[in-house]
């Protein structure tokens, strides 16, 4: 339903990998950044490692969540959720981003 991949000439959108949490790891551990998020602080590996994992493993068809590439670094993600019910279908969409 989403596209796995999404680039344009500064940004690539993609999946999140394992071998981001080094990145994801530096911008969450980040205590301005977490102020009004819902996330441990001070987040650890295994934090980042846990929430790539559950990243991962999103049921494509409701979910997608991509990470933010910047210059061959995670900066920060995009996810867009689809909620149906009733024949009614709600979308919300929710970014986070490193600062640097």
């Amino acid at each position: 339903m989403f596209p796995e991949r999404l680039e344009t000439t500064r940004l690539l959108l993609r999946p999140f990998q394992l071998a981001d949490a080094v990145d994801v790891l530096g911008y969450a551990n980040d205590e301005l950044w977490s102020t009004y998020l819902p996330v441990p602080f001070p987040y650890t590996r295994r934090d980042a490692e846990v929430f790539i994992a559950q990243r991962i493993l999103e049921d494509e068809s409701k979910e997608r969540t991509w990470v933010v590439e910047y210059d061959g670094h995670a900066i920060g993600g995009i996810n867009i959720s689809l909620y149906l019910a009733r024949r009614v279908a709600s979308a919300t969409m929710n970014s986070f981003y490193t600062e640097s």
